[in-house]
């Protein structure tokens, strides 16, 4: 009377759908991929090929550039127990360590060790060559310089192979880093130009635009900055910063171009600063009047405190770089103005390891360009192989500077004409700190 009735039944799935995969059963046996397929097919490190401390320390300088900073510890330790005769050819590197082992140098559970060794074999820096059973054991020849017989375990022979490629890699990714620290170093400046001019257009103009919105702005884009490594991504913020703080300027208009007193300590930034020196001798005279009066100039020495640290000679951004060749790569620009060439003063002093009190004495001292061109002086006689010390000569110009002795004028001749005869015999003017004074 009554039909029977059957619910339908979904269709059965397609197993040549690419949607679908098929099910497996877990084995125990370790997954393969493309990148470990191409691990396992790495010959042997060649009989006159890199020893094992030349492909240690390729690998250590492409960690970075390779990104597994995590896999470094368990690498070396892999390599330790390694031996000299493993890498000479027609045998693979080959270690057997436990796990037990491993995980008790390395300081982690076994899991987080598992997972480490799948990352080193997926970053092709080790292929696991592992016995039917999944047990690590080998044997070796007896005596000193006994070779592999056979093993099965962690094989090293990738990490021989990509020796050349570890060090190209670290090449490059250290030339990029130069190249994101001086944008991101570029994109700091123009900041705080933006947010200068900002503040100088809401006491001045502040009228003309919402200066406010413009510092928002200008921070909004260098904070992009942060933790960016693309390169073309930071020459995009830098020029995007560039076009904001011009149109700023324009705006301004020439008020923003207008020279500072004459009695600003920090002088023009576009300029080689003016500075007043007014404020720096009554700290001197304060600083003279605590000392012992067997260390009290004389009133010629004083007098002659009140002349100019460069005595005239003419310093511009072209001359710097032309004495000082440290300074080009550092300013953004073929043609900087003084205020970047300043700025490139400062990791110049860096590079040369003078300490920021130093550099900040001789700035106060001596003003910030004339400081500026002294780190050049300094740089140039360092780069001809003249100064183990440039951060005493530094400091000993200023010293020379407060007992008005300084000489920087005749330093500055002496490199020019070095740079015009391109003659790298050194000057006899140039040959100890003596030539700063008379």
């Amino acid at each position: 009377m009554f039909e029977s009735y059957s619910q339908p039944q979904p269709p059965a799935p397609d197993p040549e759908a690419s949607d679908v995969r098929p099910r497996c059963k877990p084995t125990g046996r370790r997954i393969l991929t493309p990148c470990k397929l191409a691990a396992l097919d790495y010959p042997p490190p060649p009989s006159s090929g890199p020893s094992r401390g030349e492909i240690l320390s390729a690998f250590r300088r492409a960690v970075p550039a390779l990104g597994v900073v995590q896999l470094r510890a368990l690498i070396e330790l892999l390599m330790s127990r390694s031996f000299p005769q493993d890498w000479t050819g027609k045998y693979r590197p080959m270690v057997w360590p436990s796990n037990e082992w491993l995980c008790a140098r390395l300081d982690i559970r076994e899991g987080r060790l598992k997972e480490l060794i799948g990352l080193a074999f997926e970053h092709r820096l080790i292929a696991m060559r592992e016995a039917g059973n999944g047990h690590r054991r080998g044997e070796r020849e007896k005596g000193e310089g006994g070779r592999i017989i056979s093993a099965f375990g962690f094989d090293l022979s990738p990490l021989a192979s990509r020796q050349a490629e570890f060090l190209k890699l670290a090449t490059d990714f250290e030339l990029q880093e130069v190249v994101i620290r001086r944008l991101r170093a570029e994109l700091s400046g123009l900041r705080r130009d933006v947010l200068t001019l900002t503040d100088l257009g809401e006491m001045t103009a502040h009228d003309v635009a919402d200066w406010k919105d413009v510092a928002f702005r200008a921070r909004q884009i260098a904070g992009q900055s942060r933790n960016q490594k693309d390169a073309d991504v930071l020459r995009l913020l830098v020029g995007q910063l560039t076009a904001i703080r011009d149109t700023t300027q324009e705006l301004l208009g020439p008020t923003s171009y207008s020279e500072p007193p004459k009695s600003d300590p920090w002088g023009s930034l576009e300029q080689p600063p003016n500075t007043s020196t007014n404020q720096l001798i009554s700290l001197n005279k304060d600083a003279v009047a605590n000392k012992n009066e067997k260390s009290c100039p004389s009133a010629a020495q004083s007098e002659m405190k009140l002349a100019e640290p460069l005595r005239g000679f003419p310093v511009t951004p072209a001359f710097v770089l032309r004495i000082a060749p440290q300074f080009r790569d550092l300013v953004p620009a073929a043609r900087p103005s003084c205020r970047d060439v300043i700025d490139a003063a400062w990791h110049v002093c860096r590079h040369l390891s003078i300490s920021q009190d130093t550099w900040g004495e001789a700035c106060l001292t001596l003003g910030r360009w004339e400081a500026t061109a002294a780190v050049a002086a300094v740089a140039g006689r360092h780069a001809a192989g003249e100064v183990r010390s440039p951060n005493g000569l530094l400091r000993r110009m200023v010293e020379l500077y407060e007992t008005g002795e300084l000489r920087l004028d005749r330093t500055l001749r002496g490199l020019m004409m070095r740079a015009s005869q391109a003659v790298e015999q050194p000057s006899p003017e140039l040959t100890s700190a003596r030539d700063l004074a008379e």
